[in-house]
């Protein structure tokens, strides 16, 4: 896999074990949450992934008070 942000590119780099591991999540989950390592020389960036998992978000906004700009 290929990552890309506003700094330049990260290279996801998926072992057959792991991806085995965790197949349906790579294949069907729409926002990837990656653990591992990072591997870096002559400006290449490689991400050795050890873990898969889908972030969590908070459905529901927390209370915030009134925001008045008068």
């Amino acid at each position: 896999m290929t990552l890309e942000d506003e700094t330049g590119f990260v290279n996801v780099v998926i072992w057959e074990s792991v991806f085995q591991r965790y197949t349906i999540l790579a294949k069907t989950v729409r926002f990837l949450g990656i653990t591992g390592t990072l591997q870096v020389e002559d400006g290449v960036v490689h991400l050795i992934a050890e873990k898969l998992w889908e972030p969590r978000a908070e459905l529901k906004p927390r209370a915030a008070s009134s925001r008045d700009f008068h």
